[in-house]
């Protein structure tokens, strides 16, 4: 009996996978992120189903907040069950959830579909369709909705295309997907300044864990450096641009933080401070303070000089 058994599950999970190849070989070489999760998912639900194995399931009783007090406080809510409303965008390279109410970059928040989900397959039909519809100005559709799913805090790591988001929200259940009114505001990210101030941020990001030696920014894009680029580190010795990008920063397998940074903007110019904080057990025990100078040329930020000082 037990060997049948076997047998049977083989066989079943053998057809459930011939399945799912010629199902994603049937779809257009255009199909959409959400087209290819929602067959990923069904796929998965079919096999499970045969299987007899336990599907996710979640309580009818989960507590409901605002999106803007889960992203307002987010520690609060870590890796907990909850149900949301927000808006929902997807457009090139970008998921995400936000709120008119708390639309400033650091409440955006990354949106992925956990594939042990379950939603109705009408909304999910319903929610493939609002998010086609592309606005014209800002190349993505989008739509409200009401969903279950938990909230990752902010911490070192960060999400989505260029590590633009500090929060990101993993969908179990899509409850319903309704249109968004044209006169919604979009996220303030949109707005020139606030353009300026993610792109100052991304490449300071990326310098910053490069001098401090995180091991994924053990290379630096030299396009980030303008010619007359000058670093001065935390001896005061001054290297210029070529020293600089000959210089191999000693890798740091412990903690890296990057905080109470403060980007100020005037024109075709910004200057970045932060303090960088090492440490093998999160005991803070180096920390150094930096201060980035930056200009904008052909519409391309490049670092300008750049020095580092022990705290």
């Amino acid at each position: 009996m037990w060997l049948r058994l076997t047998i049977l599950r083989k066989i079943v999970a053998a057809k459930a996978i011939v399945a799912t190849v010629v199902m994603f070989a049937a779809l257009p070489s255009h199909a959409s992120g959400l087209q290819l999760w929602l067959l990923s998912a069904a796929s998965k639900r079919y096999l499970a189903s045969k299987l007899v194995t336990e599907p996710l399931r979640f309580q009818s009783k989960t507590s409901s907040f605002s999106f803007c007090t889960l992203v307002s406080k987010p520690s609060l809510y870590q890796e907990k069950i909850v149900r949301t409303r927000a808006i929902l965008v997807a457009g090139y390279e970008q998921y995400f959830l936000y709120s008119p109410e708390c639309s400033s970059q650091d409440k955006l928040v990354w949106a992925e579909h956990d594939p042990r989900g379950e939603s109705n397959p009408s909304i999910n039909k319903q929610l493939e369709s609002l998010l086609r519809v592309r606005s014209p100005n800002e190349q993505a559709g989008r739509a409200q909705v009401s969903l279950i799913g938990r909230l990752i805090a902010p911490g070192l790591k960060r999400f989505g295309h260029l590590d633009q988001f500090r929060m990101k929200f993993v969908i179990t259940s899509v409850e319903d997907a309704k249109p968004v009114s044209p006169k919604t505001a979009w996220p303030s990210i949109d707005s020139s300044d606030t353009s300026a101030d993610r792109m100052v941020r991304e490449i300071n990001k990326e310098f910053i864990l490069h001098v401090a030696g995180a091991p994924s920014y053990a290379v630096i894009p030299s396009e980030l450096l303008a010619n007359k680029f000058r670093f001065i580190d935390i001896d005061r010795k001054v290297k210029s641009r070529s020293d600089f990008l000959a210089t191999t920063f000693t890798p740091y397998s412990g903690l890296i933080h990057d905080k109470e940074i403060e980007v100020r903007l005037r024109g075709d110019s910004a200057v970045v401070t932060g303090l960088i904080v090492k440490s093998a057990d999160d005991s803070g025990d180096k920390r150094y303070g930096y201060s980035v100078q930056y200009v904008r040329s052909d519409g391309k930020w490049q670092i300008v000089t750049a020095q580092l000082r022990k705290q």
